[in-house]
């Protein structure tokens, strides 16, 4: 297994020296900071610490995304027993880098032998939603189809799209069943005017929605994405609700990515 860690780092090396430094795709910052993550991660993997390998992973694969740092996240969550995060991520891999024998062939191979411990959830939404389960926010983006894999048991799925509105549905989910469900975003409803808002106000609402690099959290609240999200925590285990709290992450971290010391903060409150 180290092998695989230590392959992935050669590759990932190889990856970020062929990105521009400043791009849409990977400013220099978010290079950075995927290079870190990746390393912590790669530390923490060969130390057992799989959960917080699993975290690191994540986050390098949300600054720079790249089939190394995914693959080593579904191994992460894989050896902490959380087998439904691992085949939700190996379903994502084997989507997005179709391409990629590499990992298609490993992500298949994953698949195929959890399947039958899992529930598999088919999910479309319309228009595009961010998608919560229990309390966690399952893909950095929001998304229109998806599959999601749930451990047997009760889960609480939210959709969100943005003028605040969601949907919830409470899953049963059976070792080795399937399921689909097909979510439609609710009408918008009409609002009454609101008053003109105050210098204070303007500032405050362009905290929310300007800038990039924060976690998907923060980013779904600049959408307008915010009634499901209010007390959810995404996968890399940030705790912005109470430490330091989220209005202090949105308000140090815009253009900062997940280095920035108050997102670390949180990461670290999470872990404790």
């Amino acid at each position: 297994m180290q092998s695989h860690v230590l392959s992935s780092v050669a590759a990932l090396v190889v990856v970020l020296s062929c990105l521009p430094a400043r791009s849409e795709e990977a400013d220099a910052s978010r290079v950075r900071a995927a290079a870190q993550e990746f390393d912590a991660g790669r530390r923490a993997f060969q130390n057992e610490d799989f959960t917080s390998a699993a975290a690191h992973f994540e986050n390098a694969y949300r600054d720079v995304p790249t089939p190394e740092a995914l693959r080593l996240a579904i191994r992460s969550h894989d050896r902490t027993g959380n087998r439904a995060r691992a085949a939700t991520l190996a379903a994502l891999a084997f989507r997005t880098y179709g391409d990629d024998p590499t990992t298609v062939a490993f992500a298949k191979e994953y698949l195929d032998a959890a399947a039958g411990a899992l529930h598999e959830v088919t999910i479309s939404c319309e228009p595009a939603c961010a998608l919560v389960v229990d309390q966690r926010a399952i893909f950095d983006d929001p998304v229109v189809d998806a599959r999601v894999f749930l451990a047997p048991g009760s889960h609480a799925l939210e959709a969100a799209w943005s003028e605040e509105r969601s949907r919830k549905e409470t899953l049963t989910a059976r070792a080795g069943a399937t399921s689909r469900l097909q979510l439609q975003a609710p009408a918008v409803l009409p609002r009454e005017p609101e008053a003109t808002p105050s210098a204070t106000g303007s500032a405050d609402a362009d905290v929310l929605t300007t800038g990039g690099g924060l976690p998907p959290i923060v980013a779904y609240v600049g959408m307008g994405i915010t009634t499901v999200l209010a007390g959810a925590t995404v996968w890399s285990g940030l705790d912005t609700k109470s430490n330091p709290g989220r209005d202090v992450v949105e308000e140090k971290c815009l253009d900062q990515g997940e280095s920035c010391p108050e997102y670390q903060q949180g990461l670290d409150a999470q872990k404790r």
